[in-house]
């Protein structure tokens, strides 16, 4: 599938504008959103596509998908609703959100609750949101358009996610996979 960036579209960028620019080249498409944040440039974008989409008026309802690209990690994540900006400790945190110990123990972290982040569960927290974006982006555009929002896990893949691990944690990660 193919994949751009786009240089001129960054933060000051208007939904209308990314609308505009792909209106033609998405026409009868599932297009594919990563990192669409709620009041974000990429929510606001689906939110504009979804008003003016012939897609979606002219095709059977739930057959016009949104889908966000995510990963088997909010299986793992916890819910951190108390501290979202990993302020507190996790020892801190109540029992039922602090991160699973033992499986980051098994990735190679240690003292796990004397730390308040962990860059992976940083990751695991925002794909777990993207997962929580997708079930809120049908909430609120299916009734009215007709569009689904979804989440997937495409499988594992080759990444350049582990390019800053150390050996220590590409040992981890090497076993848990044997």
């Amino acid at each position: 599938m193919p994949s751009t960036t786009y240089a001129e579209f960054g933060h000051d960028t208007e939904a209308h504008e990314v609308a505009e620019a792909f209106a033609d080249g998405i026409h009868g498409k599932t297009i594919i959103v990563m990192g669409a944040n709620s009041g974000g440039i990429g929510y606001t974008t689906l939110q504009a596509f979804a008003s003016q989409s012939p897609a979606a008026q002219r095709n059977p309802r739930g057959a016009t998908r949104i889908v966000n690209v995510t990963s088997l990690s909010p299986t793992v994540a916890g819910d951190r609703w108390s501290d979202i900006n990993f302020d507190k400790l996790n020892n801190d945190l109540p029992k039922e959100e602090r991160p699973n110990e033992l499986l980051l123990s098994r990735w190679g972290f240690s003292d796990v609750l004397e730390k308040s982040y962990l860059p992976i569960e940083g990751y695991n927290q925002s794909k777990a949101a993207n997962v929580l974006f997708s079930v809120g982006l049908s909430d609120r555009l299916y009734q009215k358009y007709g569009i689904v929002g979804i989440a997937v896990h495409p499988g594992i893949i080759l990444t350049k996610l582990g390019r800053d691990f150390g050996t220590d944690m590409e040992q981890a990660v090497s076993d848990m996979s044997n």
